[in-house]
């Protein structure tokens, strides 16, 4: 989103944030009620050194092999072939990368076929257990997992929406040579 890059270069990188921020309040107030105030932004000494960019998954607007931590939130059960994000992420990483992971639990059922054809496991598996195993089979040491983690989306004026997610933490190890 736009919006979330817009914000998170502000919050990171010191850039200004020209947008109004509104969040769901009392309905009373009106429908988008509560103005959060930004934080300022990090004088140029503490800022992080990295960017925040919109791109395409299938042609991403970046350098492969040189990012220490890759982040894909609630994107792998958008993916027409869930198998190829743990795999982008694992190119795009530095040798001792880290990349990080959350997904609903509730697919769309067209596409948790495909995630169910993804994996190798045979007989019936979790969602999250289906997307640890893409993310092992691309060359991932999971360190972390955190399950039914709650998410908020704020999917319109009036409508704050909240799913359970699964995210990990994975470290990219050298896969094997076949």
């Amino acid at each position: 989103s736009f919006a979330s890059i817009a914000l998170a270069r502000h919050l990171a990188l010191g850039t200004t944030y020209r947008g109004n921020l509104k969040i769901p309040g009392d309905l009373l107030d009106g429908q988008t009620s509560v103005r959060p105030t930004l934080p300022r932004p990090l004088p140029p000494s503490k800022r992080a050194k990295m960017d925040f960019v919109v791109g395409d998954l299938g042609a991403l607007p970046v350098i492969k092999g040189g990012w220490d931590v890759c982040i894909a939130l609630n994107a792998i059960d958008m993916m027409d072939n869930p198998a190829l994000l743990p795999k982008l992420q694992h190119t795009l990483l530095s040798p001792c990368g880290t990349a990080m992971q959350s997904a609903p639990y509730i697919w769309h059922e067209s596409v948790a076929e495909k995630l169910r054809r993804a994996t190798s496991s045979s007989g019936k598996i979790s969602s999250a257990r289906a997307i640890e195993e893409l993310y092992e089979s691309a060359g991932f040491r999971l360190s972390e997992k955190i399950e039914h983690l709650p998410w908020l989306f704020f999917k319109h004026l009036r409508q704050l929406e909240i799913y359970s997610v699964h995210a990990l933490l994975g470290k990219k190890v050298r896969r094997k040579q076949k």
